[in-house]
């Protein structure tokens, strides 16, 4: 039981934050994947010779097409959220770990 009350409170903190850090990537790796998931697919009637979308074919063309474009549009939204949120946590980190350093001892002459 004393053995448990022997590790350093700074190395649980950061295990601790090392543990949220993975869960913010996972939940925003399956936002993302959700989000490019659910995009609506393109029906085939849609797609020219080339293999473009041309929306002059019907509504629902047009509406696929955007839907596509949307997606694109919140993934972006999505991973330059995920890269803010990341800088913020590193940043927090760097904050932390440099204020617990030890000050370097002065040497006298």
């Amino acid at each position: 039981m004393k053995k448990l009350l022997t590790v350093p409170l700074r190395h649980v903190w950061s295990h601790l934050f090392l543990y949220f850090f993975l869960a913010v990537q996972v939940i925003f790796l399956v936002w993302i994947i959700a989000g490019v998931h659910g995009a609506p697919s393109i029906p085939a009637h849609c797609l020219d010779s080339h293999g473009d979308v041309d929306i002059t074919r019907g509504d629902d063309c047009a509406a696929a097409a955007g839907g596509q474009i949307g997606t694109g549009i919140g993934a972006g939204l999505v991973f330059g959220f995920w890269v803010g949120v990341d800088i913020i946590l590193g940043i927090g980190r760097m904050i932390v770990v440099f204020t617990r350093r030890k000050p370097a001892s002065s040497k006298e002459k």
